[in-house]
Order: structure tokens, then sequence, then C-alpha cells
């Protein structure tokens, strides 16, 4: 059972095979990312347009299809909570502990000292996806539970987490989860495309209004150059056009024959954490061996990026398989 799609309140949801492939094609796009961004000097990182438009929506479009596929059901808060932890944190403290021992011994075989910097912390700090998910839970469900009983309770669930949003934007002095801001509201909007049947009842206008949006923002974004305020504010919400056309293209257009990326969007949470350990570890042990910068380069990117989604598939699959590994990984 992959935890993000199907760990809606306490409850088992039925899954809709599109929304598989959907987050089977994010994760294709978040494996080859972090490829990139290891293996990549930051000047050619940050100058790679490509990476810049997807690194914009992919992590938020997983988001709003977990929102999307999340079902509010009454029960109690430390329960919800309880379960939420076993789902998503648990596993990432198991998986990342693992890596991080691995790590420590192979420095240690070299004779170096088990402690050691993280190298680009901004993709080794993998936890915020599961941390942001998991606050991103509890806050809809609280929201829910507070609105459930009263009239438009779907747009007081909306009002009350934009007005949270808006909140922590504000100097406020103390530290949330990196990126929870904004990717908390896709989250939301997920909920209140769904519960409101949006894509369903506008679908007409989908494509055109969508393609008319998405070629403004893009034109603002890379033709104009704009200030940093617009640069930040087409950052927040390119990602709308772009996941209204994504869901109508897998819904749609793209609704058969896609085993392959209904295999990885199953499994897609493990997927994203064993990814991140096994390239982590990788990237510690060519230390030892080869000059990373000679992997620079677009056949190394494939090279690497190809391996690592099928070990990091073939790990999940055993790993959810397996009955005792599922039981010490999930708690169950």
């Amino acid at each position: 059972m992959d935890i993000v799609t199907n760990l809606s309140s306490n409850s088992k949801t039925t899954r809709l095979p599109y929304i598989d492939n959907i987050k089977g094609f994010g994760m294709i796009l978040v494996v080859l990312g972090h490829v990139i961004n290891a293996y990549s000097t930051e000047e050619s990182y940050n100058s790679n347009l490509f990476m810049d438009f997807v690194s914009i929506f992919y992590m938020k479009m997983f988001f709003f299809f977990s929102g999307f596929v999340y079902l509010f059901k009454e029960s109690k808060c430390s329960q919800f909570i309880i379960e939420s932890f076993k789902a998503l944190i648990w596993p990432c403290l198991i998986i990342w502990g693992g890596n991080m021992l691995g790590i420590m011994l192979i420095r240690i075989m070299h004779g170096n000292s088990p402690w050691f910097t993280l190298p680009k912390s901004e993709y080794i700090d993998f936890y915020w996806f599961c941390k942001c998910l998991f606050l991103s839970r509890i806050v809809l469900f609280l929201s829910c539970k507070l609105s459930s009983q009263k009239k438009n309770s779907i747009l007081r669930v909306l009002f009350l987490n934009a007005l949270l949003v808006v909140i922590l934007y504000l100097p406020i002095g103390f530290e949330i989860p990196w990126g929870f801001k904004t990717i908390h509201l896709y989250y939301v909007l997920g909920y209140v495309a769904k519960s409101y049947n949006v894509f369903e009842q506008k679908k007409i206008y989908i494509i055109p209004i969508s393609v008319l949006l998405l070629l403004i923002m893009c034109i603002i974004r890379y033709g104009i150059n704009p200030c940093p305020l617009v640069y930040k504010m087409t950052s927040v919400f390119l990602p709308i056009p772009i996941i209204a056309l994504i869901h109508y293209i897998f819904k749609y257009i793209l609704n058969n024959g896609m085993f392959l990326l209904t295999g990885i969007g199953k499994k897609s949470l493990m997927i994203y954490l064993l990814h991140l350990c096994i390239l982590s570890f990788f990237y510690h042990i060519l230390d030892y061996y080869v000059d990373r910068s000679c992997l620079y380069s677009v056949a190394s990117w494939m090279i690497i990026f190809t391996g690592l989604l099928i070990t990091s598939y073939l790990s999940a699959k055993y790993l959810l398989e397996n009955r005792t590994l599922h039981k010490i990984i999930f708690l169950k």
C-alpha cells in the first residue's frame, strides 16, 4: 500500500489508477532532478531551464494529488496523529538511519572519522517531504474536524488553511519545516478541488484557460526578466495550470497501458525515500574512487538516473512485499 495515496484519515480508500500514473510520472521527474542536482555544478544547475521549470511544479503536484485523494473521517486526534506518524515519519527515520549507519561504516573502513557534514543538504535533507506531508495531514484533519458540522464546511476549511499560510509568511519568529507554507496550500487546494469536483464541472474550460495561463506566466518568468517578487509569484502559481493539464491528460488521454507509471506511483513514498538514500550513499562512495566531476554530463545523468530508478523500484517492491520488513518499517 502506498501511504501517500491511501492513508486518508484512518480508512482505506479505493485507488484511482490515473492518480498512480500521475505520481509515477512525478516520481520519475523527482529522481531525474535529484541526479542532475547531485552531479552538476551549482552554476550549471541554476542555469538549467529544464530543471527550473520542472522543479517549480513536481513536489507541489505530489501534495496537490495527495490532498486530492484525502477523505476526512471522524476519529480521535491522537489516533490520527499516531497513524500518520507510523505511516510517514517512522519509515523515514528507519530508512534514513540505516543509510547514515552505512555511510559511517564506509568512512570507518577507509580510516576516516565516522562523523561527516552532509553535502548539498538541500537535496540530502529529503525528509522535509515526510515532515511537511505529516504536518499538512494533521492541519487539514484538524480544520476539517472544526468545520465538519458547519455550513459551507469546505470553504471554511479553505479559509482556515489559507489564513494559516498567510500568517506563516509573516516574520513570526519560529521555524517550520522548509517549504511547508506553499506546499501545504497545494495540499488543501487538492482536497477542495476534489470536494467540489472542479475538474469535472469545468472540464470544457480547463485546456484553453490552463494553456493560456501557462503561456502568460512562462513569458513573464523566462521572457521579460521580472522583478524578484513577480518571479517568486510565478514559482507559487505556475504549477496550477500545469497540474490542471496533467490531470486532464492522464485521466482522459493516457488512462490506459501505463502499467510502468502505475507501479512506480503505487510505491511512490518508498521509492522517494530509497532513491535519496541510495543516491547519498553512492555520492559518498565516489569520493574514495573517482573524480565526481567526470559525471557532470547528460550521458552520465541518464545512466545514473536509469540505474537509480530501477534499483529504488525493486528495493521498494521487496520491502513492501516482505511481511517482516513491512512490519518494521510501518509498525504494523
